[in-house]
């Protein structure tokens, strides 16, 4: 594996605000586009987005479930409860995510919707 020097990291970072391809990014430093892609993807910072109630899940907002506890006579929405965490109980949980993640560049700084993107970002 080789290491990469603070010009080249420069270079791709450059690179990502250019908007350029892996593998023209890859190209100007000498390195393969697998290099690149692995060095953006273990140097990203992540960054926890908007989350009603403090619920990372995708339905968060309008989800009406109750009783998810498993007690009688709980009339709380699962959301809300502070007792039980509803993302580790309920099925219906999906992560809001930024869907850029999980392809090419990896990484969210030259996104038009990052300003108005509620998911966890990098």
């Amino acid at each position: 594996m080789s290491r990469l020097t603070l010009s080249e990291r420069a270079v791709i970072e450059l690179g990502i605000y250019e908007r350029l391809p892996l593998n023209e990014i890859a190209k100007k430093i000498g390195k393969t586009p697998g290099t690149v892609s692995r060095e953006i993807r273990a140097n990203r910072t992540p960054v926890a987005g908007e989350h009603y109630c403090g619920k990372d899940c995708r339905f968060a907002s309008t989800c009406k479930t109750k009783g998810l506890c498993g007690k009688e006579k709980c009339f709380k929405h699962c959301v809300a409860c502070r007792e039980f965490d509803c993302r580790e109980i309920c099925k219906r949980y999906h992560p809001m995510l930024c869907v850029n993640l999980s392809r090419p560049p990896y990484v969210c700084n030259t996104c038009i919707q990052r300003r108005k993107c509620r998911g966890d970002r990098a």
